[in-house]
Formats: structure tokens, C-alpha cells, sequence
């Protein structure tokens, strides 16, 4: 019950803090996002994202573009935790024009992250520090944004033995305003 504390103050942090520094972009706000790894450990993520300035490579067939996220780390199997933070880009491919009411995209990007314990069940990741490695679909509806995603935790072979977790997570975002 106290990490559920924990994760909803720290929502109303960040959603405090976007809102004065006063995001205005589809993609910008807060996020939620939960999944499961192949190991059972159940993963959380709470954080900010600020929408890249524009959109690069326009075609007929949509824009690149793209968004900074932070955010903090929850993970669980049993009675262990981890928490964490992460931050880094990640870039997007939008379908359809800027109008669209729908907007699918595909994902990717890869952070840096800092995670409390090195050792997740039966997973050794040798290393606090870990590459937090994305690739998913997502689709834009109105100004809220939904993106399934499969998320890689890694040293990038720093120490050995670098075991790694992979989860499926879905991440929900939303505007403030």
C-alpha cells in the first residue's frame, strides 16, 4: 500500500510540474504505463513527457517527431522491489496528417536508467545503471495517446553477467489542459 502512495505522489508531482512549465503538445503531459515480464515481475512506470518542437521528414504518408520522457521505476515479484528513474527520447513515425483524429504511430528510443536493486528474482543485472531500450505501436485519439510497447532492461554488457529483463508494457498519456 505504501508504494501506491508513493506512485500517486509522485503523479501529482509531476503533474504539478508540467503544468507550470506549461506543456502544449498532443503527446506532452503525464503517463502511466504497467506491465509483465516473461519472469513475473510486475512493472510500473509514472512520468513526464515534452513533445519534440516539430515534425522533421513530412511526407504524404505522415511526420517524424517524437518526445522526451522521465520517469520514475516500480518493479515487484513477491515480497521484492526495485525502484528507479529513467530518462531519454523517444522517436515516432505519425500516420496521417496533423487534423487526423487518430493517429497511429511506431516507436522506439532507448534511455538511461538508475534501478535501486541489481538482482530482480532470478534475473542478475550486475549493475545499477541500465539502458532502458523501447519499440511499440501506439495510436494518437483526439489529444490522449495509448502505445503498447516491449521494454528492454540492460547494462549493455557494462559487467557481467547481464541477465536483463524484457516486459510488454502499455503506456497511457494524457494532457493537462
Amino acid at each position: 500500500m505504501t508504494a501506491i502512495r508513493q506512485l500517486l505522489a509522485s503523479l501529482l508531482i509531476l503533474a504539478a510540474m508540467v503544468s507550470l512549465a506549461g506543456a502544449q503538445a498532443p503527446v506532452g503531459g503525464p503517463f502511466l504505463s504497467f506491465g509483465q515480464t516473461q519472469h513475473g515481475v510486475s512493472t510500473f512506470r509514472v512520468g513526464l513527457r515534452r513533445a519534440f518542437p516539430g515534425a522533421v521528414a513530412r511526407t504524404d504518408v505522415g511526420h517524424l517527431s517524437g518526445y522526451v520522457e522521465a520517469a520514475f521505476l516500480y518493479w515487484t515479484l513477491g515480497d521484492e522491489t526495485t525502484y528507479g528513474a529513467a530518462v531519454g527520447p523517444l522517436v515516432a513515425y505519425y500516420f496521417g496528417s496533423d487534423s487526423s483524429t487518430v493517429r497511429p504511430y511506431i516507436g522506439g528510443g532507448v534511455a538511461v536508467a538508475y534501478v535501486s536493486e541489481s538482482r530482480m528474482g532470478s534475473r542478475d543485472l550486475a549493475t545499477h545503471f541500465q539502458f532502458e531500450d523501447r519499440i511499440g505501436l501506439g495510436v494518437e485519439f483526439g489529444r490522449f495517446d495509448a502505445y503498447l510497447c516491449v521494454v528492454h532492461y540492460s547494462n549493455g554488457s557494462i559487467k557481467s553477467p547481464n541477465e536483463g529483463l524484457e516486459a510488454v508494457m502499455l503506456v497511457l498519456a494524457w494532457p493537462l489542459q
